[in-house]
């Protein structure tokens, strides 16, 4: 296990519209509201993002 080849790590970003500047910042300030708005979000794109 030792002679495995380290892959380098690409970063990767998925953009949320959240539709307006105000919707942004109400959700900032409820943690849990934010991390629901961006997983109903991700859901929406009915699971579309394929891993390479």
């Amino acid at each position: 296990m030792d002679n495995l080849p380290i892959r380098p790590r690409r970063n990767r970003t998925i953009t949320v519209d959240f539709n307006s500047e105000q919707t942004y910042h109400q959700l900032c300030g409820d943690g849990p509201g934010f991390i629901d708005f961006v997983v109903a979000f991700i859901l929406s794109l009915g699971l579309q993002l394929k891993h390479k």
